[in-house]
This record gives C-alpha cells, structure tokens and sequence, in this order.
C-alpha cells in the first residue's frame, strides 16, 4: 500500500511562520478604518503569502510513501565459489523469496556474476529460480561491483529497493565499495550473506621446462612442475590423480608420459628424458587431473607448455614466380649440395600463416614481383597480411630474409613503400634528386553515373594503391570524366605529396553522362609533352560511354611510346571494347 505526505528539505525556514501573529498586530491599526469582512480578507491575503513564502522556502515537497520492496539477490557464480556453496545459496535465496510479502506487492529478482553480470530472473511478483541457474557467465573473475551496477539500473520507480549480496567478496575485478556507497546515496539498502570461504586442495601444473633449441640424437629432460598449494593454517592432503604428457608437431600428436601419481603438500619436479631424430618445431604440453576433484578447487591451472626446437641442417624457403618455377633450379640444387634443406614454394602457393614459417631458418625471395599474372584468372599477389607475416618472422622470430634483384624485384616489383620494404637493409627507390622521374603515369577514372556506388569505390581505391607503388621521382596525373573530362591532378612529380594526391582522389564523386573519348585524348596530350622515359595510361571504366575509335587512339599512344592499360570496373562492363583497347595499347 501507499500513501501521501508532506516533507521539507529546509525546515528551518519554518520557524519564519511566526511572522504570521506579527503581521496580524501590525495590521490591527492600518486596517481598523476597514469593515469587518473586508479586514479579515486582507490580514488573511497577507498571512497566505507570507505562509507561502516561508513553504517555497523550506522546499516543501509531496511525497508518497509505500512499502513495496524491490529487491535484487546477487548471486556469485565465480570459480571460488565451491559446486556445493553454489547450491546452498541457491536454497538460501528460494526460501528468502518464499517470504516475499505477496499481499504488499513485493518484487524480487536475481542477478549472477563472475566476470561480468547478468540478469537471471527480473523483478517479478511471483515465484523466480523455478529451475535453478540457467545463465552462463565467465568464472574466471569476480565482478560484484558490475552486479551492483546492474541491479541498480534496472530498479523501477515508486518502490523501496535493496540489494542482498550473496558472495564470498573475493573480487578480483572493479571496486564493490565505490558502487556500493553510490548505491547507498541513492537510497538503496544494502544487505549481505557472506559464503565461507572454503579453502581446499589446489593441484597446478606450474610450468613444462624443455630447452629452447635441441640437437638431432642428443638426449636432453623435459621437466613438468607440480605445486599442490595447500590453504594457510590448514593440514595438507595429498591429491591422487593422472599426469599426461604429449608432444605435438604440427598435426602430429605423439603420449611422452601418461601415469597414476600422487602429488604431496608443496612442490614436485618430474623429469621424462626426450631424444628427437626430425628437424620441427615441437610443443610439450602437461596435464593434471586429480581423482577426486573435491581436492583440486580450480581445473583451469592443470596445463602448461613448453617449445624445443630441434635443430638440424639449415632450412631454406625459397619462393620463385610461378610464371618462371625453373629460373632458380641451379642454385636451388647448388643450395641442396651443401646441406641445406630447402622447400621450393611459388608465388600461387603461399604461406597463409606464421606458423608455415617457423621451419625455416631463412626466406629467399627470388626476384619475385608483389603481384603477378598476366590475366585475370592467373593474378597472384602478396597479401598485407603476407607482408606481415614475412616482417614479423624476421623482426620477432629472428628469421633471415633474402631479396634476390631481378627486373621483378624490389622497387620494380612493386615492393616499394610496403613494410617489406621498411625491414630491408636497403631502399627500393632512388633519391637522387639530380635524376630525371622513370615514370609517369596517367590515371584516366569514369566517374559517370553507371559508376555510382560500389565501382566508384573500387576505382579509387585501385588508383590510391597504384599511388603508393610509385617513387618520389616519378609522375602522377588523373583525368575523369562523365560527359565532360576534369584534370583532377596535374601531371606532376610524386615527391612527398602521396597524403595530398590521395586525398583528391578519395573526393571524386560520380557524375552525369559519359564520354571517354575527351579524357584519354587530354591523358594523351599531357603524357606526349612529359619529359619522363616511361609514360603509361591506366583507364578505369565500365565501358559504358559513347564514342568510338578508342582502340585505334590506344594505338596511336603505343606508336608515341606510351601504353594503355583498361579495368573492367563491374560485372556490366563493355569487357570486349576494353580488351581492344588494352591489346592495341
């Protein structure tokens, strides 16, 4: 039930009602000319305001006042809580809800916590944790203050609230006193049902020792630490249970060690002896699993690992262009006639992850370009996440890298400012300043309305990436066109401008109608007038435009020294007008 009163936030200011008697006997002579009617109205007028006044004073305040009582049982889930104590708590919480005031309106609800909280029954007039616990957090952690937290947003209007925390309060994360004081300001009422702390048994397996790096045919110990952590100012008992030990390289999977043992109070150091025959990397992984697991609190300690690397003739991973998979094969056999062992991989075959690499010693990059492929169906390229993963094995790893050079290779084959480039020794560019730009490229870019949306994107990023391929020294110009052409970049030299020229191209937006023929014509004429040795025009279009007479255009450029390549942009692209144009270009 509820009902309604009135309270004052400044009730000193009440004593100012005994300015009231005052303004009656103050009055008495100004308001005796006054009949008797009108007199009594206006002392009553006045005393009214002067009451109202002192009230807005003393803040006074409609308040309702109920005895319905909200209240959120917190229920610690966390891996010190024993599968028994949960249980307890669990039957601790029915019977409170069980004298729950049902006639009042009472509501009751249950969070539970470990890591993070979640709400497993919300406040409810009827009967909650029918079932027992069906919500799944993470043990690992004890979070009371995300429970308190929670409990208190989710709190309605118009009830007394309270929370009952049900824990043992050995948080391990945020801080349950601040959420508590904040809950407290805000008039929640806070109870507390402690769970003993019951110490048991702990078996870990602290940690797996094997050398770092071993030798073909020579044994050495792989030692497994075993602590049986018994609690403080209890006896100890002594935990009966398996140990199994495993070694695994790659998909292999081979039992060192699997045996009955019983692990006393405090430390236990067993040794197995290893002698290993094939060059890997290996992984020694120990686990314990007690017998009775009453005497081992928390199973998530019962494993370690340890990594030998066996070592035995050198390891060479040389990666050749899949388009010449023979142009290495002497020095590859000359490599093999001194003992190392090497693993041919071409460019359509590459590493996918670091582990792929953790065999070998060195990488030989083979004059091999960072894209390659003559058509479509036959491109290959190294990935970002390729790139990486070669830094990472030099720069983590303390793997060798060799760049063997070649007309494919560094800065021509389009390593050029990538991080590859970063881990080298030596620059892939040429800095010179006295040297004339090698190249200059025009970037011819349909921005008509077919290429709205999705093509656009691509282009620009197409033409963002062919930036970033070239070298100071060289020339950059880009054209686009929708029925008209538009000189977005001047043709002019890279220098330190690659941030700038991106971010033009990255503003082009789509237009109206489309006309190529203006574009590649202006492309031509400012290329012709470049003094650079080498003058290309890449075209990025769908194809879809008026006029005629490109293929024949592309072959007057080839005719002045400067070639023509097309990208079909979109599945509606004129594929076979672009094909003219690339094959005349």
């Amino acid at each position: 039930m509820s009902w309604l009163t009135f309270a004052f936030d400044q009730p000193i200011y009440l004593l100012l009602l005994a300015i009231v008697p005052l303004i009656w006997w103050m009055s008495r002579d100004s308001l005796a000319q006054m009949g008797r009617v009108r007199r009594a109205l206006a002392l009553g007028l006045r005393s009214l305001v002067a009451v109202l006044l002192v009230l807005a004073l003393a803040d006074v305040q409609l308040v309702q006042i109920t005895d319905r009582i909200a209240t959120y049982f917190l229920l610690d889930q966390s891996a010190s809580i024993a599968a028994e104590q949960r249980a307890a708590a669990l039957d601790y919480v029915r019977a409170a809800l069980g004298h729950r005031r049902e006639s009042a309106g009472d509501l009751a609800g249950v969070v539970v916590f470990g890591s993070e909280a979640q709400i497993e029954s919300p406040l409810y007039a009827g009967q909650a944790l029918q079932q027992g616990i069906e919500s799944r957090v993470d043990s690992e952690r004890t979070n009371l203050a995300s429970a308190l937290r929670l409990a208190s947003a989710t709190f309605p209007d118009g009830v007394g609230k309270r929370v009952v925390v049900v824990s043992d309060g050995n948080e391990n994360i945020g801080s349950a006193l601040h959420e508590a004081q904040s809950l407290a300001r805000a008039g929640v009422g806070i109870d507390v049902a402690p769970l003993p702390f019951q110490a048991q048994a702990d078996v870990l397996v602290e940690k797996v020792t094997a050398p770092a790096a071993a030798r073909a045919g020579v044994p050495f110990d792989v030692m497994v630490v075993l602590n049986n952590v018994t609690p403080e100012h209890e006896p100890g008992i002594s935990v009966a249970g398996r140990l199994r030990v495993v070694r695994k390289t790659g998909d292999e999977e081979q039992i060192v060690a699997e045996q009955a043992i019983v692990v006393p109070p405090g430390k236990q150091v067993l040794s197995f002896r290893q002698e290993l025959a094939r060059t890997a990397f290996y992984r020694y992984e120990a686990r314990f699993v007690a017998d009775d697991p009453r005497h081992d609190r928390i199973t998530q300690n019962n494993q370690a690992t340890a990594f030998t690397h066996l070592q035995g003739q050198g390891r060479v991973l040389f990666i050749v262009n899949a388009e010449a998979p023979h142009e290495y094969d002497h020095l590859v056999e000359r490599l093999r006639a001194t003992d190392i062992d090497v693993t041919v991989q071409t460019t359509d075959t590459l590493f996918t992850q670091l582990s792929e690499l953790q065999p070998y010693d060195s990488v030989v990059l083979a004059n091999v370009p960072q894209t390659s492929g003559q058509t479509a169906d036959a491109l290959t390229q190294f990935s970002p996440e390729q790139v990486d993963l070669l830094v990472k094995n030099v720069e983590q790893l303390g793997a060798g890298l060799v760049m063997l050079g070649g007309p494919d290779s560094f800065g021509a084959g389009g390593w050029a400012n990538t991080k590859l480039e970063a881990a080298m020794p030596v620059d892939f560019q040429v800095k010179n300043a006295q040297v004339q730009a090698v190249g200059a490229l025009m970037l011819v870019i349909d921005r008509s309305g077919s290429m709205q949306g999705e093509k656009l994107e691509m282009s620009k990023a197409a033409a963002k990436a062919a930036v970033q391929m070239l070298g100071p020294m060289d020339q950059i110009g880009v054209i686009t066109f929708d029925s008209a052409a538009t000189e977005d970049i001047k043709l002019g030299r890279v220098g330190e401008n690659r941030q700038r020229i991106n971010g033009r191209i990255g503003r082009i937006v789509s237009g109206g109608g489309t006309d190529m023929e203006p574009a590649m014509r202006r492309g031509y004429e400012v290329l012709r007038r470049s003094q650079a040795s080498i003058k290309h025009m890449i075209v990025l279009t769908d194809g879809q435009t008026n006029g005629s007479g490109f293929a024949q255009m592309a072959a007057n450029m080839q005719k002045q020294g400067i070639t023509t390549t097309s990208v079909a942009v979109g599945t509606d692209a004129a594929k076979g007008l672009l094909q003219d144009i690339a094959n005349k270009g």
